[in-house]
């Protein structure tokens, strides 16, 4: 991608719509996250509706506890290898100032973001797209997801267990790589890379990336264009659904919508 089309933040133009936004975000409240939060302020704050991943209002206690542990029965000790399991009990204590046995019960994915987060700064109090959705909340904008929160949660359940446990496996052999891999890419964030983002995301997706990324994506820009399709919409999600060949800026583009790079968010990469 050309380096003046370096940013996360687009305007997306349907043939007989308003003008709207994509902004591709990091679910994280460490300050490289918040890079573009200025301009895409402003953007959300011009559009009608504001679209992220799911709705935060609909998150709902009960959904959220089936869908973060393990089915009955089923013990994280009793799933992973040996070595994996201390390697486990040595990263909570260190990392996440707990013991293992109290993750005993959680679904490897749960385990796996918790470590993952653990490698970020706490910086802000939420993610950009939580202090999106509280702008938005606050200015009276009409509020919408891009998928349902129990969508959500069934799309991590489509993935086989065994999948979810290598790859808790993987994090858990090579956790300072991971760490470094993090880094790079919250820097990838802060220049705007999206493509390069959106590579190396699909990259560590594996056999997933279907599920994960590639349907979501289509239905995403199905959503999109319907929201926008009679009012200005500012939709935010996770950067890696931006770019590639199955990103959502060539999804849309497909859809006969008009995508450029967002001017206020040039001129603040300029700087």
């Amino acid at each position: 991608m050309k380096k003046k089309k370096q940013t996360p933040l687009w305007s997306i133009t349907p043939p007989n719509g308003p003008v709207s936004y994509l902004f591709g975000t990091v679910h994280a409240p460490d300050a490289r996250a918040f890079s573009w939060i200025e301009p895409a302020t402003e953007r959300l704050l011009s559009c009608t509706c504001f679209a992220g991943e799911f709705d935060l209002s609909e998150i709902n206690s009960t959904v959220l506890e089936a869908g973060i542990r393990l089915p009955e029965g089923q013990t994280l000790k009793g799933l992973l290898p040996r070595g994996a399991w201390n390697q486990l009990e040595f990263l909570a204590d260190r990392r996440l100032g707990t013991h293992a046995q109290a993750l005993d019960g959680l679904h490897p994915f749960v385990v796996w973001s918790m470590l993952m987060k653990s490698n970020l700064t706490g910086d802000y109090n939420s993610s950009p797209d939580e202090m999106m959705w509280q702008t938005a909340m606050h200015a009276g904008k009409q509020v919408a997801g891009m998928e349902s929160y129990s969508g959500q949660i069934d799309i991590v359940r489509r993935i086989p267990m065994e999948s979810h446990v290598s790859g808790l496996v993987r994090y858990l052999k090579h956790y300072r790589k991971a760490g470094r891999q993090t880094d790079r890419m919250l820097s990838l964030y802060e220049a705007g890379q999206i493509q390069e983002l959106a590579r190396i995301a699909r990259q560590s997706l594996r056999e997933n990336r279907n599920i994960l990324s590639d349907q979501r994506n289509i239905k995403m820009a199905a959503r999109f264009e319907a929201l926008s399709s009679e009012q200005s919409l500012f939709c935010a999600v996770g950067v890696a659904h931006l770019g590639g060949s199955a990103g959502l800026l060539r999804l849309l583009k497909h859809r006969g919508m008009c995508i450029k790079p967002d001017e206020k968010s040039l001129v603040l990469f300029r700087r």
